[in-house]
């Protein structure tokens, strides 16, 4: 090979450097434990005397516009020991599209690199100490290496995959989980408000009355309630899903078709088991990188239902949901693969009350839990994206209410309080290279109206229309429809 073409291979190999190496994104909070060490104190007695400290690092700001290194700053916080006082100081320093990085603050300038979610600190002298007796004494200190944990998986928006935004997104997990429980929670329900008695306003009790092959609710004329749900029955729903989220950074906007279908039985008269199988489609356009998100994949879900007395009830599910999803990004011109699994439960306390022979309100209190985890993948350009998790723990309460007067239709509402008792952020780069945390607000209110409507004694359907308000720049509507049938 002679020099012309080496010259070029040197050329095309700093270009692919520079163009494919991209510097990691370090915002967030880093916690370790380093041990420092004093020397060359007037006092030998002092030499090497240690003390074991918190480090915390906060880094709050990236300048994300250098190719190859960006400054960073932000402020070390230093407990108190024999050494030195409790404090906060500030910092700056660089971090490199190797991973290596430098936190400079007055006296004492730390070294090391950075990997997937860790700072590794080199050996190094540190700070002249601040109390006494290693002050007076004219101490000198070291630290050993030690790493700093955390981090806080910032995302710069327009240069993000979608599923790290939308799959990553606990909103997104909400309501996909919620659309694929509903239809079966609707299936438990249905057959609850057969089984469950109460008192009227009369206080004559809202029986439950024996009926060939079932039961049904006193006062009712026309179907014998509940007796297409004895032994085994099947079930199909489908649910079309608009999503939308419009916060400028991480804008988009979709669209979600599921499909399900399920088989249970009733063992006895106050209980039921059942399995649900699931296909769902996501269609959604990223705004915040100029892409494309679309996604599809596979749920199973066992269910069970169990009458616990005239009033009170309890319903719960597990499930797994498999996808995959395919991604565009950078108007196209950059398109990536990954595989996801969803891993989801729910469980409800359910109290009914009916009143006059014509309403009936359940009212409920739950817990909702979820997980979806994607898998690391890489781009077409060679950006590597890291494993990603989305968790939530919601709590919910609501209440239904039906009624019951028509022989063969039942008009109802229902609303339902969520509160996330424990979710991951989505964390982003602002503009100004600085640490974002959009999505703080942990509630919300979805708020559904739909009926019931039974055909025969062995078969009934029903459509829901659900929105969901309240939780910041986040919007969804669900259309569900079902049917349900004896065998």
């Amino acid at each position: 090979m002679n020099c012309k073409h080496l010259g070029l291979a040197a050329i095309l190999l700093v270009f692919s450097h520079s163009v494919f190496a991209a510097v990691p994104i370090v915002l967030g909070t880093y916690t370790g434990s380093k041990t420092s060490t004093a020397s060359g104190c007037y006092d030998p007695a002092l030499d090497g005397n240690s003390v074991s400290e918190a480090f915390i690092l906060n880094i709050t700001n990236q300048d994300t516009s250098g190719p190859t290194v960006n400054t960073i700053s932000g402020t070390v916080q230093f407990a108190q020991t024999d050494f030195w006082y409790a404090g906060t100081e500030p910092f700056t320093g660089n971090i490199a599209d190797d991973g290596t990085i430098d936190i400079v603050l007055p006296g004492v300038t730390y070294d090391g690199i950075y990997s997937n979610g860790v700072i590794k600190v080199d050996p190094g002298a540190g700070e002249i100490p601040e109390k006494d007796p290693y002050f007076t004494e004219m101490c000198f200190t070291s630290y050993s290496s030690f790493s700093a944990f955390g981090g806080s998986q910032a995302l710069d928006a327009p240069v993000s995959a979608g599923t790290e935004i939308v799959a990553g997104s606990t909103r997104n997990l909400q309501s996909f989980v919620d659309n694929t429980i509903m239809p079966v929670m609707h299936r438990i329900k249905h057959i609850r408000r057969n089984l469950v008695s109460d008192l009227d306003a009369q206080g004559r009790r809202f029986d439950v009355d024996p009926i060939a092959g079932g039961y049904k609710l006193s006062g009712q004329t026309g179907r014998a309630a509940g007796g297409d749900f004895r032994n085994l029955a099947g079930w199909g729903s489908v649910s079309y899903t608009e999503l939308e989220n419009e916060y400028a950074l991480t804008a988009y906007d979709g669209e979600r078709l599921s499909f399900q279908f399920g088989l249970d039985y009733m063992p006895n008269d106050n209980m039921v088991a059942g399995v649900s199988f699931g296909y769902e489609e996501l269609d959604v356009t990223t705004t915040f990188n100029q892409g494309t998100l679309d996604g599809q994949g596979f749920t199973i879900a066992p269910y069970m239902g169990a009458v616990i007395d005239d009033q009170w009830s309890f319903d719960a599910l597990v499930g797994i949901s498999t996808l995959d999803y395919d991604q565009l990004r950078s108007s196209g011109t950059i398109s990536s693969s990954t595989d996801a699994i969803r891993y989801f439960a729910a469980a409800n306390l359910n109290h009914a009350y009916a009143k006059n022979d014509s309403w009936l309100m359940v009212s409920r209190a739950g817990m909702m839990i979820a997980n979806e985890t994607t898998d690391g993948f890489v781009e077409s350009d060679d950006t590597v994206n890291p494993e990603r998790q989305a968790r939530l723990v919601q709590a919910q309460i609501g209440a239904d209410f039906t009624y019951l007067g028509g022989d063969q239709f039942e008009p109802y509402v229902n609303a339902t309080y969520n509160y996330d008792l424990s979710s991951s952020d989505t964390n982003l780069v602002g503009p100004g290279g600085g640490l974002l945390i959009p999505f703080n607000d942990n509630d919300d209110l979805l708020l559904g109206a739909g009926f019931n409507y039974y055909a025969s004694d062995s078969s009934s359907a029903s459509m829901e229309l659900r929105h969901r308000v309240f939780r910041d720049d986040f919007e969804e509507t669900v259309f569900s429809a079902s049917y349900r049938a004896r065998f």
